[in-house]
């Protein structure tokens, strides 16, 4: 565990601004298998981690910093799963309906069903070898202090099917991005981040991704990547002051696909990445 305190500078910190811009409610959960969040967590709630959420709204932590934030930052065990699922969902929901005392029957529909989801991911997230759960604790939180969670998964030549194509990753990846041969490639890829409401802008997303970059190199991999949606700014702003880049030739393919029969209702991911 590492022990992190970062300044920040005085005001309360605001709503995610993908929550506030939020529009209309969407009855149904992501369909991918990983995926990322960004805020708060209730005490019921949950969703699983499609590889396109990967940091939304957490990422709101992209202002000027406001407090201090004392954590501890660490990989989970089995025992914060719950916790862990519990504040993805939170993040989710908020992220999907706005934050609200009255909460739709939407949004009560669809919580236990995301909650599930989450539980799931965050499981898989610490039960396999390629796998963790970074999660960072604070010592001013009750509860069990966790105040945010970020999921990872060392990819290579042989597990990375679920994400990207063959030709994605040897020629556009490998020889075009990293310039490595795809069977030496190896990535580090993020997904469900979230942080919790009130530790939003305290530079808790920064020490947690700082944290896993750290884990990243000594795993020894080429870098890190994540799914982003194009219109989640404060998100795109985070990872790029932490030195991720878009990668211009990959394009979102289920995007792609209701783009070509005319349909807009899919938001398009981005991919980002950032060499070790």
């Amino acid at each position: 565990a590492v022990v992190v305190s970062r300044g920040l500078a005085g005001q309360r910190a605001s709503p995610p601004a993908g929550a506030r811009r939020r529009p209309q409610p969407r009855p149904s959960p992501p369909t991918s298998s990983c995926s990322s969040s960004y805020a708060g967590a209730p005490r019921y709630a949950g969703v699983h981690a499609a590889s396109e959420r990967v940091t939304q709204t957490a990422l709101d932590d992209v202002a000027a910093e406001e407090k201090y934030a004392r954590l501890v930052i660490k990989k989970a065990g089995y025992g914060k799963v719950v916790p862990v699922a519990d504040l993805w969902t939170t993040v989710f929901l908020e992220y999907y309906y706005g934050l609200t005392d009255s909460p739709s029957l939407a949004r009560r529909l669809n919580e236990f069903a995301y909650f599930c989801t989450m539980l799931n991911s965050a499981t898989t997230a610490v039960s396999e070898e390629d796998s963790f759960c970074a999660i960072a604790l604070s010592e001013e939180k009750n509860s069990g202090g966790l105040v945010a969670g970020l999921a990872a998964r060392v990819l290579t030549e042989a597990n990375c099917g679920v994400f990207f194509r063959e030709k994605e990753w040897t020629e556009m990846l490998g020889g075009g991005e990293f310039g490595v041969p795809g069977d030496s490639l190896s990535l580090l890829y993020l997904w469900n981040f979230g942080v919790c409401l009130e530790y939003r802008k305290r530079g808790v997303a920064t020490s947690v991704m700082e944290w896993v970059e750290n884990e990243a190199r000594a795993r020894g991999v080429n870098g890190t990547g994540l799914f982003v949606y194009r219109n989640n700014r404060p998100a795109i702003s985070l990872y790029e002051k932490l030195g991720y880049r878009v990668v211009t030739t990959w394009v979102d393919p289920k995007w792609k696909r209701q783009a070509e029969k005319g349909q807009t209702g899919t938001e398009r991911k981005l991919l980002m990445i950032k060499e070790l």
